[in-house]
């Protein structure tokens, strides 16, 4: 059966649905007066130089800021809308309210609306996810789809973690299909295009060929919480000195400490061990070499902790934004909205945090057990498959190379009650026709 686009009717109610639908995905953000504040934030959209941060992570923040604080979440709004219309039109036949219902609810059952209140540009992680499997879903030459793969290309470049993700997305996609398709060499177009200026671009600002200079050191920094970096440095200093030998009495007690003392936490010295011994851009090499010998020395272990926070992530628990209690953070930019920002909910931790992170954390946890209900019966098989892959696989590139931290893995969550949603309501369509035409028999 051919897929057909639903067309919105061009009339005052249904440009007021979107643009109410739009709103919603802003709503924690309008709810604080201010956009969601990650501690990361500053450092994407002031303008500043900072060691080890990719040059295209904060391009569109940066931009749009320079406007208003609020122009970013506008236009993720307006994106996020039409990506997840673009989804649900291109794998079921709905009409327009139900479509309508199933977003609205989505974005009142998730932490999708969470994701893109934050000054920051992970919404864009999710939604080259959610552009895959539109496109996968059909795919032709027309401007949609080459909208589609815009986001995509965007999502590659702000979120490089998400080039890990994507690639197993058109890996899995090309198994199932038992074919390469058109829609294939589009996604490995842009995949590549995106490779290309992401790494050349590395490599010309800080002289390392990589996704993320940053890398190393990041990854590292996960296997001193889970202790394997510390036995191999107490093994192997004496006969190999590594900068961070220097520093391994301070990294014994790092082992499950949370908040990432190793990059952020001062040392004796004044400053984190990352930065005293350049992690950031990782010059020499050293943390990359050494993440390879500790992985080879360590195998089991480094598996093992990649499959528990791999699990812990599936869980969705949700992240939770403290407030910011420190001088402006901004510096001398945007003062105008200083006032603003002290008076939004989250610096009086006022924010609904906990009760929206348990109603997330059972949609997405019921959703992913139905789906799989479904995908077993074959009902929707294909797209659900995907899904359930596109989150897993999230959860597993992310779990592996930084940690079982939330915020990487509401990006997604989202994804699953949207298509329990949508496949619920196309049933609920069907069987309603069916009804009608055995009445009128």
């Amino acid at each position: 059966m051919r897929i057909r686009l639903p067309k919105p009717a061009s009339n005052v109610l249904t440009v007021g649905a979107l643009l109410g639908a739009c709103l919603m995905t802003m709503w924690p953000s309008l709810y604080n007066q201010f956009p969601l504040y990650f501690s990361d934030s500053a450092v994407y959209i002031s303008g500043a130089s900072v060691s080890g941060i990719p040059p295209w992570y904060p391009l569109m923040a940066r931009a749009l800021s320079r406007f208003s604080l609020w122009l970013p979440l506008i236009v993720s709004s307006i994106l996020t809308i039409f990506v997840a219309w673009c989804l649900i039109a291109r794998w079921f036949l709905l009409r327009l309210t139900p479509m309508l219902i199933v977003i609205t609810t989505t974005l009142v059952l998730t932490k999708l609306p969470w994701v893109n209140s934050l000054l920051m540009p992970d919404i864009y992680g999710g939604l080259s996810c959610a552009a895959v499997l539109a496109l996968i879903g059909r795919f032709d030459f027309k401007p949609t789809s080459i909208w589609l793969l815009a986001i995509i290309f965007a999502g590659l470049l702000f979120q490089t973690a998400s080039l890990g993700i994507i690639s197993l997305m058109l890996a899995v996609s090309v198994i199932a299909s038992f074919a390469w398709r058109n829609v294939h060499s589009a996604i490995s177009i842009v995949l590549a295009s995106a490779i290309t200026i992401v790494f050349s671009s590395n490599l010309v600002r800080f002289n390392n060929l990589s996704p993320n200079p940053s890398a190393a050191v990041i990854v590292f920094n996960k296997l001193v919480y889970s202790g394997v970096a510390q036995q191999y440095l107490a093994k192997n200093c004496d006969r190999a000195h590594f900068a961070v030998c220097d520093y391994l009495s301070e990294l014994i007690p790092m082992q499950g400490e949370k908040g990432q003392p190793f990059l952020w936490k001062d040392s004796s010295d004044g400053k984190s061990v990352a930065n005293l011994t350049l992690g950031w851009t990782d010059p020499s090499g050293e943390y990359g070499k050494l993440v390879v010998d500790i992985t080879l020395q360590y195998p089991l272990e480094v598996v093992r902790s990649a499959l528990v926070d791999t699990f812990t992530l599936l869980l969705a628990e949700g992240e939770i934004l403290e407030k910011y209690t420190d001088e402006w953070p901004f510096a001398g930019l945007y003062a105008s909205y200083k006032e603003a920002f002290e008076r939004a909910k989250q610096q009086q931790s006022a924010l609904p945090q906990n009760a929206v992170n348990v109603v997330a954390q059972f949609a997405t946890g019921g959703s992913a057990l139905l789906l799989a209900i479904f995908a077993v019966i074959g009902i929707q098989r294909q797209i659900i498959l995907l899904t359930l892959g596109t989150w897993i696989a999230n959860a597993t590139v992310h779990a592996t190379l930084v940690g079982a931290f939330p915020r990487y893995q509401d990006k997604v969550n989202w994804l699953l009650p949207l298509i329990l949603l949508a496949t619920i309501a196309e049933m609920a369509n069907y069987n309603k026709k069916k009804y009608k035409r055995t009445s009128a028999v």
